[in-house]
């Protein structure tokens, strides 16, 4: 138990840079949209961080229990239904997306 742990904390740690980076776009325009100093604005993308770090946390832990508790002979079938719910959600999300994409000034590409 401790091993898994210890290699999750070190996968995320890894994977900051990356998170960053990626987070980087949501973080900069709200950042810029007060006038506040470095500290500031350091103490802000900490806050967020924090508050994304808990909730994927508080799901991960709910999920893993919860998951824990499905037997395995189950699981298959549990993995198939979820693709097929994802798939639908992606596109029906697509379509969606595609028709209100018809009022935008802007092209797609």
């Amino acid at each position: 138990m401790t091993s898994c742990l210890t290699h999750g904390v070190f996968l995320g740690l890894a994977m900051c840079t990356t998170c960053l980076a990626t987070c980087g776009p949501i973080h900069a325009p709200y950042l810029m949209e007060y006038n506040r100093g470095l500290n500031k604005s350091l103490l802000a993308v900490l806050e967020m961080s924090a508050g994304w770090f808990l909730a994927y946390g508080l799901f991960g832990l709910v999920a893993g229990h919860f998951g824990a508790k499905i037997a395995i002979t189950h699981r298959p079938y549990l993995t198939a239904v979820a693709y097929f719910l994802l798939s639908a959600l992606l596109i029906s999300s697509a379509i969606v997306t595609f028709r209100y994409e018809k009022m935008c000034a802007f092209s797609r590409w």
